[in-house]
């Protein structure tokens, strides 16, 4: 990546920490990177399309691990898949936080939806198994349980004591329940034993 583009990034990631990020004008986000105003708008069109390009990195440093994800890690009930992605949120939950509640926050929300979404689908389109089912629907299910749970993560009063691997396997086992009931249950499928103090 070019080397300003991550300065800008990590510019606005650091102000967001600190303000809301309705308030970060481009002008601080330059100071704070040590870049001229000129060089922003050189290579971003706003902020927003800036905090935009910061969600790209994080996927992409993150695509290694998904690589991995393939038919069998989908009902895999010990590893989720998405616990990397769990795992991202809980090194810096209160950003995490301030981004969802920001005027930016659907936006977000949609498009980790869309990566979610795009790699399930792929996943499921290489599966005989999943040749006659709806996969764009099975994709969006999976995809909405997890936006779901880190939402509830992050904003539930009675959910901040949950670790990043117990989330992912509440969300994994409410994912896959719903696939469970529409294709039947693969051999692969069991239910963690320690999800039971957790769904007491």
């Amino acid at each position: 990546m070019d080397r300003t583009r991550r300065l800008l990034q990590d510019a606005l990631v650091d102000l967001i920490r600190e303000q809301p990020y309705q308030d970060i004008e481009i002008q601080a986000i330059t100071e704070r990177a040590n870049t001229a105003r000129v060089t922003f708008y050189r290579h971003y069109g706003s902020k927003d399309e800036l905090l935009l390009d910061y969600l790209e990195r994080l996927y992409h440093d993150m695509k290694e691990t998904m690589e991995s994800f393939c038919f069998d890690r989908l009902f895999d009930q010990q590893n989720p898949p998405t616990i990397a992605l769990f795992e991202l949120v809980a090194q810096d939950k209160a950003l995490y936080r301030r981004l969802m509640n920001s005027a930016m926050g659907m936006v977000i929300q949609q498009r980790v939806r869309g990566y979610i979404v795009d790699h399930v689908s792929s996943v499921l389109a290489g599966t005989m198994r999943f040749a006659e089912q709806p996969i764009g629907l099975i994709a969006n299910h999976f995809a909405a349980c997890t936006i779901g749970y880190i939402g509830w993560w992050l904003m539930a009063d009675d959910a901040s004591h949950y670790t990043a691997r117990q989330v992912a396997l509440l969300s994994q086992s409410l994912a896959v329940g719903g696939i469970v009931s529409l294709i039947g249950q693969p051999s692969t499928f069991k239910m963690p034993s320690e999800l039971g103090p957790l769904l007491a």
